[in-house]
């Protein structure tokens, strides 16, 4: 996973790295508790962050991997073969 992983965060804005999303849901959350201090507010707000940090950091990048290794199926097989090799 490592090498599709890097790969897809290489191709992503300083903005889109996974910190920079973190970071932005945390302090919207943040803001939003300091401005309202609503439970079933802030209830809704971290379950919308939730979904996208789940879909942006889990899913999209798991989508991209598959995609990647069913275009390049023989790239695992020479990752392998290569630490096979090294050792």
């Amino acid at each position: 996973m490592g090498t599709q992983w890097t790969l897809f965060w290489s191709l992503k804005a300083w903005w889109c790295q996974p910190w920079s999303v973190i970071t932005t849901g945390i302090l919207l959350l943040l803001l939003f508790w300091s401005l309202l201090e609503l439970r079933w507010f802030m209830i809704g707000i971290t379950g919308i962050i939730l979904i996208w940090w789940i879909i942006f950091l889990v899913l999209a990048p798991t989508y991209y991997r598959q995609s990647f290794m069913e275009k390049n199926p023989t790239f695992e097989e020479r990752r392998i073969n290569s630490k096979l090799s090294e050792s």
